[in-house]
């Protein structure tokens, strides 16, 4: 793959909790999707994060959707830019751990790029308009234009499709405290959105599953439940990239 230096690419911005969690799942990636984990860590690290109300409105965040021209051949697309979960190429929703979602991210309306595609080779990818979730207007036109650059619609997620971050938390616990096992599994019990919680025969002692429905439930699980665990030892946090067995489930 050609290197892509920081020279070839534009300024861009990141909203600071998605910074966080997109660091995650890059990192999570790494033997995955080797090339696109390098590619979406360089672009968080040479980023300016912000928090979100100090962000543009046309800058590429996370759920966003995005109309962008492939320069090489003047294909203009629209797409909704998603957490891996989120993913449905053919409702338009491209996942952040794929070459053009990690090349889109970030960039402002007007600004421009080279970028890698999966043969290695770069290409000029231009950003036009940028539409944010929140927005109520509607990014295409009408119907016909769309199915000219290749997508029929661009429907609300479903509500299944709005639960968007599975998180696998580790836990050893501090022995030393009286008591520490009830105590701890009285707090985490109780904790939202836990699908899973197994005590583990080896050194990290619960491996807890959250089933979250955006980054901000994840700050605040983390700045929140997480601080207030008792007895913890230590913690380790990772985003769930892709679920095989559910993806098998679904392409059955």
């Amino acid at each position: 793959m050609p290197k892509s230096g920081a020279a070839k690419r534009p300024p861009i911005h990141l909203i600071d909790v998605e910074a966080d969690a997109l660091s995650g799942l890059a990192y999570s990636a790494e033997k995955l999707a080797p090339d696109v984990s390098k590619l979406l860590l360089e672009e968080i690290l040479r980023a300016k994060v912000l928090k979100a109300e100090r962000i543009p409105k046309d800058v590429v965040t996370m759920r966003a959707t995005v109309k962008y021209r492939d320069e090489a051949n003047g294909t203009a697309r629209w797409v909704q830019l998603v957490y891996p979960r989120e993913a449905d190429i053919v409702q338009g929703r491209i996942s952040i751990l794929t070459l053009i979602g990690a090349g889109l991210v970030g960039l402002r309306e007007g600004q421009s790029i080279l970028w890698p595609d999966r043969e290695g080779q770069e290409r000029l990818l231009t950003v036009i308009k940028v539409v944010q979730d929140t927005q109520a207007e509607t990014p295409q036109p009408a119907a016909k234009p769309l199915r000219a650059e290749g997508l029929s619609s661009l429907p609300e997620p479903a509500a299944e499709q709005q639960v968007g971050i599975d998180v696998i938390i580790q836990i050893e616990i501090d022995r030393r405290q009286p008591g520490y096992r009830a105590r701890f599994e009285e707090a985490v019990l109780n904790w939202p959105n836990l699908q899973e919680c197994l005590l583990l025969s080896n050194d990290m002692n619960y491996s807890l599953r959250l089933c979250l429905k955006n980054i901000g439930e994840y700050e605040h699980v983390k700045s929140g439940l997480m601080a207030n665990l008792p007895g913890i030892r230590k913690l380790t946090a990772n985003f769930v990239v892709s679920d095989l067995l559910r993806r098998r489930e679904h392409q059955g």
